[in-house]
């Protein structure tokens, strides 16, 4: 058999899977049968997502027929499935050498070079694809994803469209056209046209669910991550550990805990060293109260054990740089090592701050929600300022008593002059005010001799004018305080996130907790997980009192909505609605008290 036979003369179908294996092991059966028996075996499980079982088969085949280009072609895309690339382009090299103008093997390996990186090796590939098969639409395809990589946006979109005028019908192409799109609703409306072309694309149903994603759709997006994961349950491609952990982060947002932390572990067992998977499997079983009972179990032990050591590996330079970060702000002397702290600062601040812009932009179309809340009436406002009140007193009580050790955060390590991310870059703007006011005084002096010393030097015919010149002057200086303006701002954004943050914390610490062995776990959970933010430690202990007293509003309302209804549904919706309220406005007055301190 050489390179010029034709695979697809072949009627693999044909035979049944006994008739199949009796020819593999039959000694009179040519060996160009049995290599094509295995070929098609292997296109057989490779188009079922078992590409590992495929490549097997795929190397049976090339031990019969070394030249078959075909063969060397197809385990590259099992390979390029499996996430395998380097491998994947050495194997297309090798269908490139038995057929020279493979054009198939070029564009393939060119998406393989652009996946790692070599973007310009990549394109080279599929241009070189295009020069043997200018017809070629899935060369015009992978070109437009490649060249969107490279930032030529309008040669992608110009390459895209001739992929779609060459082939109208290509699910592939409209897939890329939606990935090329800048804006969400023309992505969509590419991905629906993909699927409708072929309804079982999974990659599209997953992408689809992305932007269903960033608009705010979590159910749309939800199922179409399901639907991604139904079509392919047990694909190996490289996309695939992504769907799990995207339908996992979606249950999350619905308190589906168990099935979450199970679509994070199947995200794991396909890719092991994915760890946001696994950081997000870990603050799962923190939050949900299961995390005592995996280290109670050996074998749940010791798994968890290994979470761990993928979410550190996956964090080691973030780690690195903080450590540095916090030995810099612990050790470091001089002018020009505080020069840098402040510097750093400055960069994490506005880090933070664009963290909390694009979490507002996510939630633009439902601020509806977070005004309800401002409008409770004024019950609510006095017992969340009263909590308030008892949660302030009990903190100044406890930091007078606590050891110097209970009085470490490590934002304040980090950032060197706040214990709270939340607050960071309002003090930042604040410390650049104060350093400016201080530099103001050095340079006024001048501008006020300066027309006194031009006064004594002139006649009295040059004084009028001298002095309508700085009265113009002073007229012309405007004096704009931008750091009231940029505080004022923060401010602003910080009311209208407060009661997305409180529903998401309500949802998780006081739905469910109807008694109060659940109501002291979770208290004590919501107090402690608040360290996380860079609060000192005993601060993360006293904000178990006003979760306490959340979870009692939470109990209180549940069980007059239960004993109203008797649904069990409604009540907790009832109780995490008015917990809400109160952590909500409590945050709110805490936020403006804070700021209107640091203004004044």
């Amino acid at each position: 058999m050489s390179q010029d036979q034709d695979f697809s003369e072949f009627s693999y179908s044909r035979l049944t899977p006994e008739e199949r294996q009796a020819q593999l092991v039959d000694e009179n059966v040519p060996v160009a049968l049995k290599a094509l028996l295995l070929f098609h075996e292997g296109l057989h499980l490779a188009n079922s997502g078992n590409y590992q079982l495929a490549i097997a088969l795929y190397e049976r085949s090339l031990e019969f027929i070394p030249d078959a280009f075909e063969v060397w072609y197809h385990k590259g895309v099992a390979l390029s499935n499996l996430g395998r690339y380097k491998d994947a382009i050495a194997v297309y090299d090798k269908a490139i050498d038995w057929k020279p103008d493979c054009y198939e093997a070029f564009t393939e390996k060119g998406y393989c070079l652009s996946i790692l990186g070599r973007h310009k090796e990549g394109l080279a590939c599929c241009d070189k694809a295009i020069k043997i098969n200018p017809d070629y639409y899935k060369a015009w395809c992978d070109r437009a994803y490649i060249l969107a990589r490279l930032n030529r946006h309008k040669q992608a979109l110009s390459s895209c469209d001739k992929a779609l005028e060459l082939n109208p019908d290509s699910h592939e192409a409209w897939n890329v056209r939606g990935l090329l799109s800048n804006r969400p609703q023309p992505a969509l409306t590419c991905f629906e046209k993909a699927l409708e072309i072929q309804p079982d694309y999974a990659k599209v149903w997953y992408n689809h669910g992305l932007v269903l994603l960033r608009l705010g759709q979590n159910e749309k997006a939800l199922c179409c991550f399901e639907k991604a994961l139904e079509i392919k349950p047990n694909s190996q491609e490289f996309w695939h550990p992504q769907a799990w952990y995207a339908r996992g982060y979606m249950l999350v947002k619905f308190r589906r805990y168990e099935e979450a932390i199970a679509c994070f572990e199947k995200a794991l067992s396909l890719q092991p060293d994915y760890g946001t998977a696994a950081l997000y499997k870990l603050i799962i079983l923190i939050l949900n109260g299961k995390f005592f009972n995996h280290i109670a179990h050996p074998t749940k032990r010791k798994t968890l054990w290994q979470d761990l050591k993928t979410i550190l590996y996956s964090i080691k330079y973030l780690l690195i740089g903080f450590l540095a970060i916090i030995i810099l702000n612990t050790y470091a002397k001089g002018a020009g090592m505080m020069v840098l702290q402040e510097t750093l600062s400055v960069v994490f601040s506005v880090g933070i701050l664009c963290l909390f812009i694009w979490e507002l932009w996510l939630n633009r179309s439902n601020l509806k929600f977070a005004l309800q809340f401002y409008k409770r009436g004024i019950i609510t406002y006095i017992r969340a300022f009263l909590i308030l009140i008892i949660t302030l007193s009990t903190f100044v009580g406890v930091a007078s008593v606590v050891p110097p050790f209970m009085r470490w955060g490590w934002a304040s390590a980090v950032f060197g002059n706040s214990g709270n991310l939340v607050f960071q870059p309002i003090t930042t703007v604040q410390k650049i005010k104060a350093a400016q006011e201080v530099e103001q005084p050095k340079t006024a002096p001048r501008l006020e001799k300066q027309p006194q010393a031009a006064a004594k030097t002139e006649n009295s015919t040059k004084v009028e004018p001298v002095k309508e010149a700085s009265q113009n002057q002073k007229l012309l200086e405007i004096n704009i305080d931008y750091s009231l303006i940029i505080t004022v701002g923060i401010w602003i954004v910080l009311m209208l996130l407060v009661p997305f943050w409180a529903n998401f914390e309500e949802k998780i610490f006081r739905q469910g907790a109807n008694t109060w062995k659940q109501i002291l776990i979770r208290s004590t959970q919501f107090g402690l997980v608040h360290i996380l933010v860079g609060i000192p430690i005993f601060a993360g202990f006293v904000l178990i009192l006003p979760g306490f007293f959340f979870a009692c509003r939470y109990k209180y309302i549940h069980d007059k909505n239960l004993k109203q209804t008797n649904d069990e549904k409604m009540a907790q919706a009832a109780g995490v609605e008015a917990s809400t309220a109160d952590h909500a406005i409590y945050n709110a007055i805490l936020i403006s008290f804070v700021v209107a301190a640091m203004l004044m």
